[in-house]
């Protein structure tokens, strides 16, 4: 054997010398290996944080050193104390947009903002889409823009429209009225994949029973479509997985039981003794998973 191959298994819980575990081990690498005792993790052991209200934990299956897939909370669940919908594992409300953009006293402007701006196509005040029309080259490549004005009722889920008491460094101001909107400009962000943070974020409330997608209101219906799906009832949310994640109280598959909650691929174990009563299962799109989001006052102007 090389030198290369010893330096490969420099685990302690292998044999350098024949690349094999050592006699005492079950494991050697793995988040749900215990690299200290070179055991496996015991069945429930949390091999992965939840990563916000959008998101699941993962745990270890008790047989295996791999922690699960990432799985998350599948579209269309309410989150954000029902002000936004999850949307490939996150939860951005409009107001939580404006915080992001300005400041913790920001929140997302007046509806009128929206509605009589959003339906224009005005670069700095007023769209829901820009698009590339040209490409000039002189000594560097400069894009040019066209902005598209949203349709009536996607006017929600275009140019992100925030206020709050004191004007924004940098942002761009209107007035409609008594009623003032800040905004900033869009930013072209289409070849990297992501989403200009000068729009209203995807997963966002709009219309009813709605959220946006790509500066459309789309219906929750089309978002949680799912035909194999299990009911998870009021004890649990449907992931991206297909399964049920349970509460504590509740046991998988689909929360109706009494159990130490989590899913059928991460289950979760008990801290103590569970006294519950399973309640009858109800449609999971009902589930509201996260109510710390605080929504800012209306301010009077």
């Amino acid at each position: 054997m090389t030198f290369n191959a010893i330096q490969t298994c420099s685990s302690k819980c292998c044999d350098a010398k024949t690349c094999q575990l050592k006699a005492n081990a079950t494991c050697a690498s793995g988040a749900c290996c215990d690299w200290d005792t070179c055991t496996l993790r015991p069945r429930g052991r949390v091999c992965r944080a939840a990563d916000g209200p959008c998101d699941v934990p993962e745990t270890c299956s008790g047989s295996g050193e791999w922690c699960p897939s990432d799985d998350k909370v599948a579209d269309g669940v309410d989150c954000a104390a029902g002000q936004a919908f999850c949307y490939k594992g996150q939860c951005r409300s409009s107001t939580a947009q404006c915080q992001r953009l300005f400041s913790s006293a920001a929140r997302s402007a007046d509806s009128e903002c929206f509605t009589r701006l959003n339906v224009r196509s005005e670069y700095l005040y007023g769209h829901c889409h820009m698009r590339l029309t040209n490409l000039l080259v002189a000594d560097s490549t400069t894009p040019t823009f066209s902005y598209l004005a949203c349709a009536a009722q996607d006017a929600e889920c275009g140019l992100q429209q925030c206020y709050q008491d004191t004007r924004p460094s940098s942002a761009n101001r209107v007035t409609i009225g008594s009623t003032t909107c800040y905004t900033l400009p869009n930013i072209d962000l289409s070849s990297s994949g992501l989403r200009s943070p000068s729009l209203v974020p995807d997963g966002a409330k709009c219309g009813t029973n709605s959220m946006c997608v790509n500066s459309t209101c789309t219906p929750l219906r089309t978002v949680r479509a799912c035909r194999s799906c299990p009911n998870c009832g009021a004890n649990g949310v449907l992931t991206t997985g297909s399964v049920c994640f349970c509460k504590t109280g509740f046991g998988p598959p689909n929360c109706s039981t009494v159990g130490c909650g989590g899913s059928v691929t991460s289950p979760l174990t008990c801290s103590g003794p569970v006294a519950t009563t399973a309640t009858p299962t109800r449609a999971w799109t009902t589930a509201t998973i996260d109510s710390t989001t605080t929504t800012g006052t209306t301010a009077t102007t």
